[in-house]
């Protein structure tokens, strides 16, 4: 799932000490999951049908316990426990037979950014793969995170046997996939690196454009383009490369998408939208290019959120349209 911050391991630990000033779930917290649960119906037309946060639990965790909130937007539950993940994390995580939306508070939020804005040298390297590096990060901004982990609760719960078979028989760890296979094949091949370069370059034109044609002829140099790429990674890599765009891709569009009911259209598109074109190191380019073509189906296929089951990726259901 998205990974909000990884850092040497000292400046984790001195984050880990830092204190809110607060003892229970502050009322700025509820105040941003009552906002977040009045988008449900509008985010559920507009991103993925059956996609609704209110559905899963969100755990706000504050250094010492988590607050588990559940409901409504205006008839809601909080129950304090101790923490399921002892780490200052966005993410999906299964918990007592379901999912559940694990969140920092937005203090903590606030807090590690500072630091990070502190901590130059560290805080580049540590926000590279984050969807809010480099501006501040407030209320909706955590809107916005949350419902993109929301999204993962929702994936896993309805999805994760195609998703899992996505990954053909390999796993996440060691002896599995792994980001550093992204950083080897991919980040530090400049023949790679290039034609990637050409593909964001031609995925942000199709965001951007309002014709179906032209879209359709750049689809199919893109296709092109992927086809001369694929040849040069290995099988691991792709299969890599298809899970992030496919569940990190769409997850990164939920939030966009998200972020864009909370900010202005300008806001959305400095941050969105301007960087479709800019290659990044890491997995954060796929949340990019997955999130992009989202953008694209919704153009050629505006119904297609509405059976998508995650067995296909989004590339197979763009291509599928160029004859159309």
């Amino acid at each position: 799932m998205k990974k909000i911050i990884y850092l040497a391991i000292g400046v984790v630990l001195c984050i880990a000490t830092i204190a809110t000033g607060t003892y229970g779930l502050s009322d700025r917290n509820i105040e941003i999951y009552q906002k977040a649960l009045g988008m449900v119906e509008e985010m559920e037309e507009s991103t993925f049908t059956g996609y609704e946060l209110s559905q899963f639990p969100v755990a706000f965790y504050d250094g010492d316990h988590d607050y588990v909130v559940t409901g409504s937007a205006k008839d809601y539950q909080i129950a304090k426990r101790k923490p399921v993940m002892d780490a200052f994390v966005g993410t999906a995580y299964y918990v007592d037979n379901h999912y559940e939306v694990l969140m920092p508070t937005v203090e903590k939020f606030n807090k590690m950014f500072e630091l990070l804005n502190t901590v130059q040298s560290a805080s580049k390297e540590a926000m590279k793969d984050n969807s809010f590096d480099e501006m501040n990060y407030g209320d909706e901004e955590h809107i916005a995170t949350m419902y993109h982990e929301g999204f993962h609760a929702y994936q896993m719960t309805n999805y994760e046997e195609n998703i899992v078979k996505g990954l053909q028989g390999k796993n996440f760890g060691e002896d599995g996939l792994s980001e550093q296979m992204i950083v080897d094949s991919v980040d530090n091949n400049p023949d790679v690196v290039k034609k990637y370069e050409e593909q964001l370059a031609l995925l942000k034109k199709m965001v951007l454009s309002d014709s179906i044609d032209e879209i359709k002829k750049d689809l199919g140099q893109y296709k092109k383009l992927e086809e001369e790429r694929k040849a040069m990674l290995s099988s691991d890599v792709l299969i890599l490369e298809e899970y992030y765009e496919k569940v990190e891709g769409t997850a990164y569009y939920v939030e966009s998408t998200a972020y864009k009911m909370v900010h202005t259209e300008e806001e959305y598109n400095a941050y969105y939208i301007d960087s479709v074109d800019k290659f990044t190191e890491g997995s954060h380019k796929y949340y990019n290019m997955g999130m992009a073509k989202c953008r694209i189906l919704d153009k050629l296929i505006p119904d297609w959120k509405e059976n998508y089951d995650f067995s296909t990726s989004l590339a197979e259901l763009l291509y599928g349209q160029m004859e159309h």
